[in-house]
Order: structure tokens, then sequence, then C-alpha cells
């Protein structure tokens, strides 16, 4: 071996031990950027568990939400259908009352059998008045006379 092969495996060597703390210098880079990573994993998975727990409980809040929604709307539905069928029985009875009025007064016997009922109820009233004012004798003693209006009398 001469002196220039020695040599040259000298400046192989420095080239190689330089190339060593290149390689030794990016790994320590290259582990603290892994040992980053891994605790940003580590606080993401713990933020992803979190977030896991949260959107359980929405989860959970949102059928119980649902389940309540379905109650009420089957209550409204049911009393909308009942409130519906009471209003269907409402126009039929008024259909038939509006048809039982309109035929009430629909020929000249029906409306002159109307006018004497309505004269029998009068009469009848008119007679009821009268007995009542012939019964109350208090009204006929001189004193009441005396004392009395009127007005006061008459509306006894």
């Amino acid at each position: 071996m001469n002196v220039d092969d020695i040599q040259n495996y000298e400046e192989e060597l420095q080239k190689i031990e330089n190339l060593l703390d290149e390689c030794q210098e990016e790994i320590e880079q290259k582990t603290l950027h892994i040992s980053n990573l891994l605790t940003q994993i580590g606080r993401l998975q713990q933020e992803l568990g979190e977030l896991t727990y949260k959107l359980q409980e929405l989860e959970k809040n949102n059928k119980i939400l649902i389940e309540t929604f379905n109650t009420h709307e089957r209550r409204y539905q049911e009393e909308l259908n009942e409130l519906s069928h009471k209003c269907q029985v409402l126009e039929k009875n008024n259909e038939i009352l509006t048809h039982k009025l309109n035929q009430r007064l629909d020929t000249q016997e029906k409306r002159v059998e109307a006018i004497i009922e309505i004269a029998l109820t009068e009469h009848e009233n008119l007679f009821n008045d009268m007995d009542s004012l012939f019964r109350n004798t208090d009204g006929f003693s001189l004193e009441n006379l005396l004392n009395y209006s009127p007005e006061y009398w008459l509306s006894k």
C-alpha cells in the first residue's frame, strides 16, 4: 500500500464519517419529529375519544327528541282527527237544521200555522198577565192605592 492509497482511504473514511454524522443528525431530527407526531397523534386520539363521547350523547339526546316529537305528533294527529270528525258531524247537523228551517215556511199552510202558533202563544201570555193582575188584590185596597204609584203597582 502506498501513501496515496492511504490518503485516499483516509479521505474516504473522512467522507464516510461526515456522512455518518449527517445521518446521525438527520436521524435525531427525524426521531424528534416522530416524537412530536406521536404526541400529536395521542392528543388527537384523546380529542377523538372526547368527540366520540359527545357525539354519542348528542345521538342519545337526538333520539329522545325524535321520540318526544313523534309522541306529540301522534297525539296532535289524534286530536286533529277527533276534531275533524266532530266538525263533520256538526256540519251534517247544520245542513239538517238548515234544511228543516228552509222547509219550515216553504208553503203558505206552514206560514199560517206558524202565525197561529205565535198568536196562541201571545194570547196565552196576555191571559197570564191579566190573571196575575187580577189575583194581586192588594193593589185594590184604599191604603195601597194611596201609598203606591201606578208604575210600582203595574211592575208587580
